[in-house]
C-alpha cells in the first residue's frame, strides 16, 4: 500500500530485478508504472464510486420529505469540502464524483469552502471550525474524503451549536457509532476485508504463474442510519 504514489516505478524496478511478484493494495500506481512488468497487479476499489454514494446520500437527503437541508430556501445546497492528501487519486476522485452525483440529480450547488484536512480528525476539526467561522448558518451540508475528517467536522459543529449533515467514506468504527448517536448523516464502506482477501487470492495466482489482468475492483456499499448495523 504505497505511501507515496511516484514511487511505484522504483519499486517496480526492484522487485521485477529481484523476481518478486507484487500486489499492489488501496493506492493505484499509474498505467504507465503497470505495464512496468506482467508480475504485477492492483486492488482496490473506485474512488470514483464512493464519491457517487456520497452525492446519493446528500440527494435523498436533500429530497426526504422532512427534509431540512436547505436551510435558506433558496433551492441551492451550500456545501463544505474537506479533502485529503494532494498526492491520493481517492481524494481528487470523491470530491469530483459527489459534486457531480448531485448535479446530475438536478440540485444546484454552491461550495462555500474547500480545504485539504489530510485525512486527519484534528485537521477536519479545525478547517470546519474556519469554514464556520467564515460562512457560519449558511453551511448547508459537509463532505468529509474520509470518516476521520468527517468526525472532525461534527466536532466543530457541535461546539458552534450547528446541525447540519456530514458524510464521510470508510465505515470505520467510530463513523459506525456516529451514525448510531446521530451525528453522521452517512458514509462509504471502503471494503478493508474484501480488498485483503482479494490481495491475498491474487498474490498466489501470481505465485503460480497465473497471468492475471493489471486491476481488482472490491466494491464499495452506501451506509446510512438504514442499514449501518450490519457493518458494526
Amino acid at each position: 500500500n504505497l505511501v507515496d504514489l511516484t514511487a511505484a516505478s522504483t519499486i517496480i524496478d526492484k522487485v521485477k530485478a529481484a523476481g518478486i511478484p507484487t500486489v499492489f493494495i488501496n493506492r493505484q500506481p499509474s498505467a504507465a508504472d503497470m505495464e512496468l512488468w506482467d508480475k504485477i497487479t492492483y486492488v482496490g476499489a473506485k474512488a470514483e464510486d464512493s464519491g457517487t454514494y456520497q452525492g446519493e446520500i446528500a440527494v435523498d437527503l436533500w429530497n426526504a420529505a422532512d427534509s431540512k437541508v436547505d436551510k435558506n430556501g433558496d433551492g441551492v445546497l451550500q456545501y463544505v469540502m474537506l479533502m485529503g492528501q494532494e498526492i491520493h487519486q481517492d481524494a481528487a476522485l470523491r470530491t469530483e464524483f459527489s459534486i457531480k452525483k448531485i448535479e446530475a440529480s438536478g440540485i444546484k450547488v454552491e461550495k462555500l469552502f474547500q480545504e485539504r484536512g489530510n485525512w486527519d480528525r484534528v485537521l477536519g476539526q479545525e478547517k470546519t471550525a474556519a469554514a464556520i467561522a467564515q460562512f457560519g448558518d449558511k453551511i448547508e451540508i459537509v463532505f468529509g474524503n474520509n470518516d476521520d475528517m468527517a468526525l472532525g467536522a461534527i466536532e466543530a459543529l457541535k461546539a458552534a451549536k450547528m446541525v447540519v449533515p456530514v458524510i464521510g467514506v470508510d465505515a470505520t468504527a467510530p463513523a459506525l457509532d456516529a451514525i448510531a448517536a446521530g451525528d453522521l448523516a452517512g458514509t462509504v464502506l471502503n471494503d478493508s476485508v474484501g480488498q485483503a482477501h482479494t490481495s491475498v487470492d491474487k498474490a498466489l495466482a501470481l505465485l503460480a504463474g497465473e497471468t492475471l489482468e493489471k486491476e481488482y475492483w472490491v466494491p464499495y456499499v452506501k451506509v446510512t442510519p438504514e442499514n449501518y448495523k450490519d457493518f458494526q
